[in-house]
């Protein structure tokens, strides 16, 4: 698959997990509004407390609806529409942009896009499930069954609906300079200082599917003393690539949704009920992240080596390395400076994914529903004792990889 794309989703999926600040004792973003929320930092129980290492107090915050900024035209423009485009153009330019768009021909889409991804999903559900089932011991699969279709199946098609209201606005620079300066046209983005007469216009797409989705205005700057065919492929070449870069943007979310799907599907659905101590935290955040790669592999299409590899290496962004973490005794958020929290906890996600890749490794894995079948009938008292369970069942002493180096 595009290595480009796939290491944007890994960095993605970095970002978030930091920036939510996703510590022991939480589950991903959208525990509570579905895979693809990025609005929570996990499930709440009570005024907004969460549960565990990453328990946070207090009210729950208060959700503000934000109004849909929505195009007007500007001044001395019409609108265009053209094989399934919206432009803005001044009459005298119609001619050029219909003739432009005539004979455009799209960018070619990533094969990971949403509709895709359904379709390898239909394809390898029953496979998936069954891995699912053999893996954490689970005799009755339907309960995984709905929650994966309510969250991925639903968060994908929702992606694969989402049409961003693009709208191209082609003019020359000294004519964009006279609306937003002297015509009073407003628009988010396309920003004009009349000190330095200077236009500062956005060149990307803020795109969100959590909520409706402000209208975007990319401006495609012709010269003055172009001919109309260079003008044409000006135009076509704008459209073209900004579309690409749709495609990437929903095929990059597709791919997040798909692996935190995989990782909440299992923490709600095995870890939720074992209901592990802080101390044994770890052990549930690790699987979670490790088999995901492997389940996920076969609908994203990419290789879980790398993808196991690049969730799991150290985040150079990160203030607070791996080897300081102690996974046997969690650090509470409210004992942490407040901007040392989020890093804290990808820190912690990162070393338990690293300490269950080693128990997975040569015969580990087919001894993990051993391992959790223990764990349903015989709860570990301490971290301690799970780790000397482990060994036990698994045959790998990790007493030398939880503690802080």
């Amino acid at each position: 698959m595009n290595q480009r794309l796939m290491r944007g989703v890994v960095g993605v999926m970095a970002v978030v997990l930091l920036g939510a600040g996703i510590a022991p004792g939480q589950t991903l973003p959208g525990a509570t509004t579905g895979a693809a929320a990025t609005t929570g930092a996990g499930a709440t129980t009570g005024a907004g407390a969460t549960t565990g290492a990453g328990a946070t107090t207090g009210p729950a915050a208060t959700t503000q609806t934000v109004e849909r900024w929505q195009l007007t035209l500007p001044p001395g423009f019409e609108r265009v529409q053209a094989g399934g485009y919206t432009l803005l153009c001044a009459p005298q330019d119609k001619a050029m942009v219909l003739e432009a768009m005539n004979t455009f021909t799209p960018a070619t889409g990533p094969t990971t896009m949403p509709a895709e991804l359904l379709a390898r999903l239909e394809q390898n559900r029953e496979a998936v499930l069954k891995a699912m089932g053999q893996d954490f011991a689970i005799k009755d699969i339907s309960a995984v069954r709905e929650r994966l279709g309510t969250e991925l199946d639903g968060e994908l098609k929702k992606l694969n609906d989402f049409h961003p209201p693009v709208f191209y606005l082609v003019t020359t620079e000294a004519r964009l300079k006279q609306v937003l300066r002297g015509d009073g046209w407003k628009c988010p983005g396309l920003y004009y200082n009349p000190l330095a007469d200077t236009l500062v216009p956005t060149t990307r797409i803020r795109m969100t599917t959590e909520r409706p989705m402000d209208d975007a205005v990319l401006p495609v700057l012709l010269a003055a003393d172009e001919d109309a065919g260079k003008r044409g492929e000006r135009v076509r070449n704008a459209v073209r690539e900004s579309q690409r870069e749709i495609q990437e943007m929903v095929s990059g979310r597709a791919m997040f949704v798909t692996q935190v799907s995989f990782v909440e599907v299992v923490m709600k659905e095995v870890f939720a009920s074992l209901k592990l101590p802080l101390d044994q935290d770890w052990l549930g955040i690790g699987l979670a992240g490790v088999t995901s790669a492997d389940y996920a592999q076969s609908i994203i299409g990419s290789e879980k080596k790398e993808l196991l590899l690049l969730l799991a290496a150290e985040l150079r962004q990160n203030p607070l390395k791996i080897r300081s973490i102690d996974l046997l005794h969690p650090v509470e958020p409210g004992a942490l400076r407040k901007q040392y929290v989020a890093a804290y906890a990808d820190a912690f996600r990162r070393k338990s994914m690293r300490a269950v890749i080693k128990m997975l490794k040569g015969d580990g894995r087919s001894k993990l529903p051993a391992l959790i079948t223990s764990l349903r009938e015989k709860p570990c008292v301490s971290g301690q004792e799970l780790v000397a369970r482990i060994r036990s069942v698994v045959g790998v002493d990790l007493a030398g990889d939880l503690g802080a180096q």
